[in-house]
């Protein structure tokens, strides 16, 4: 019906509108409750006003939003009805018109100054929109609404209900470098106003930490962890996390001590430490953390889990065994018992009893990791062509696609593992025929799974280590264009461009661009040590190596390491690292390379 048809019918019309409203209130009262009833209400309108409210409602149900505002926006303004503009607000939110959100929003702020909902709603708006310094001066009026006299004294600590508000309100925006800037910008006009530094302060790290600005969450948090402020922990715990995306693992782990001496330390902050101090590299400090939490808690055996897998990551047998022994009693989680029995009893050397607890594992999250030990203990115990053919029986059992994949690839790993080759003491000429088996089942796995990325980056890489070097340049190199796992292929084709080509300085940038995508990855920074060091940059490389030998100790990286220190004679130091690297692994090729270079040491 058209508005002219309805005036020209006149009160006919009208009464029409009104019968069709008796159904249309009841459709809308079973959604949205008696508020949207009387919202809709021909007391609230004139004639056309109420028409429009009532097409609004229908397109509504009908989920048509851009209908629903056409209708709705035009009368919301000419309202005096905060509950009117609140319901086109949402609407125009929820449905992302941003434009339209922003100017009812501003309606309905200026019919109620004092409605907190108002207020969020159009800050947030204005910083979608881009109009950051706007929505700033929004949360200042925010702040000062939630405040109102509500400063309380917190453990001796001046605290901002509003800051506190505003503060959760922007860390839960999706738009979190907006977020970050538009606090930013709030705080730049605070900057006469002393109080409440801390907390600001700790919202600016946390809005900064999620828009991965982490040189500003440092900044922002020098001095809370040192003051006794109330937020030592929490400031702690997210300067550990930004030192370590910024590569300042030293710094991070100084501080990571200083949360494990606070008394204030809880559960869930205490379990954050075990994760960083395990990221960090030192496993023993986590395990003493962990170990407290699970004699505070020990029902929980997920924990017991992560203890039992720090245990054997220890090499601490005894404590693992009693652990598990533990884990095993609760029937729900025997088939992770199994498994780590099986770690217990490999990392003892007892390989034969732990391949039995790898076949009693049926389900759980060790499964296909059971799969795996499974293959390298039958090679190891048996033959690497035993091994195969019960991989090769499990493909043909395989009725779906990721299924064979994964057979196929696990197979190919098998075929290509360094430890395990070493490990049955085959010859030079043996291990090339493996891997070169192994480049064939990846081919295969390609062809099953062309668009998973991942397996181009590991065929990359045995494609190296068999000296075909284009075709490995070439997996490398598809692998950076689709954007996935591109660190790791921007440093596998770095590294591989030092070890067989000359062009060094092409091979740094794509080591340095790897770099800047993870700066505590231990493999990157041996590659940008090794680049370096070809390069003639000898300081550089010393550094470099130095932190990824810290973080991790392969014998790769060593060589790396003491190649280096030789050059700069420091022998003492270099032979004092062969000897512990060499005991540790006897038959390592990188190593034994070395032992003629050092033997006028």
């Amino acid at each position: 019906m058209s508005i002219c048809r309805m005036q020209r019918n006149g009160i006919v019309g009208l009464m029409l509108l009104i019968s069709t409203f008796s159904v249309g209130a009841d459709f809308i009262q079973s959604d949205k409750g008696e508020d949207t009833k009387k919202l809709i209400s021909p007391d609230n309108f004139d004639e056309r006003q109420f028409y429009h409210a009532l097409v609004a409602e229908f397109y509504n149900q009908a989920n048509k939003p851009k209908l629903t505002l056409k209708h709705y926006l035009p009368i919301a303004l000419e309202s005096s009805d905060p509950i009117l503009l609140k319901r086109v607000t949402e609407i125009a939110t929820g449905s992302a018109q941003l434009k339209k959100a922003l100017i009812a929003a501003e309606h309905w702020v200026e019919l109620s100054p004092d409605s907190l909902d108002a207020q969020q709603y159009f800050a947030l708006l204005l910083l979608r929109d881009g109009q950051l310094k706007k929505s700033a001066k929004q949360l200042n009026m925010i702040r000062e609404l939630v405040d109102q006299d509500s400063d309380k004294q917190a453990e001796g600590f001046l605290v901002s209900k509003g800051l506190k508000f505003i503060g959760a309100l922007l860390v839960i925006e999706s738009h979190h470098d907006k977020a970050y800037r538009v606090f930013s910008y709030y705080l730049e006009q605070l900057k006469a106003e002393p109080l409440y530094k801390d907390q600001k302060q700790l919202i600016l790290a946390s809005l900064g930490m999620k828009a991965n600005e982490y040189k500003v969450v440092v900044a922002a948090l020098d001095g809370i962890e040192a003051t006794g402020s109330k937020y030592f922990a929490s400031a702690a715990i997210m300067k550990t996390k930004a030192l370590k995306k910024l590569g300042r693992i030293d710094e991070a782990a100084i501080l990571l001590q200083k949360i494990v001496n606070t008394k204030k330390t809880s559960d869930s902050l205490r379990l954050e430490l075990t994760r960083l101090l395990i990221s960090v590299g030192k496993q023993a400090e986590a395990e003493v953390e962990l170990d407290k939490l699970v004699k505070k808690h020990p029902d929980n055996n997920d924990l017991l889990k992560a203890l039992i897998a720090l245990n054997i990551a220890q090499k601490e047998w005894k404590k693992a065994k009693i652990n598990n022994a533990s884990l095993s009693n609760n029937k729900a989680y025997i088939n992770d018992a199994y498994y780590f029995n099986g770690e217990i009893l490999e990392g003892e050397g007892n390989l034969t009893v732990a391949l039995t607890y790898y076949k009693r594992v049926k389900k759980g999250v060790f499964l296909k990791k059971s799969f795996s030990k499974r293959a390298r203990l039958l090679a190891q115990t048996q033959s690497i062509k035993l091994s195969r053919q019960w991989l090769h029986r499990q493909q043909k059992k395989s009725l779906k696609l990721k299924d064979k994949t994964f057979w196929l690839k696990l197979e190919a790993d098998m075929l290509s593992d360094k430890k395990l080759l070493f490990a049955i003491n085959s010859n030079q000429i043996s291990i090339q025929k493996n891997i070169n088996a192994a480049i064939k089942l990846y081919d295969e796995v390609i062809t099953l799974s062309p668009k998973k990325i991942v397996y181009r980056y590991y065929r990359g890489l045995l494609l190296e280590r068999s000296n075909q070097i284009d075709r490995a340049e070439s997996d490398f190199n598809f692998v950076i264009k689709q954007g996935k796992k591109k660190a790791d292929a921007l440093n596998a084709l770095g590294f591989l461009l030092v070890k067989h080509t000359k062009r060094l300085d092409e091979a740094k940038t794509y080591i340095e661009a790897a770099y800047k995508l993870k700066p505590n990855d231990a493999l990157i920074l041996d590659s940008l040590g090794w680049v370096n060091y070809r390069l003639g940059e000898v300081d550089k490389a010393e550094g470099f190596l130095r932190k990824a030998f810290l973080r991790l100790k392969t014998p790769e990286i060593a060589s790396h390491l003491i190649t280096v220190l030789s050059k700069r004679q420091k022998y003492q130091e270099a032979r004092k690292i062969f000897n512990a690297m060499i005991k540790e692994h006897p038959n390592n090729a990188s190593l034994d390379n070395l032992r003629s270079n050092l033997e006028h040491i």
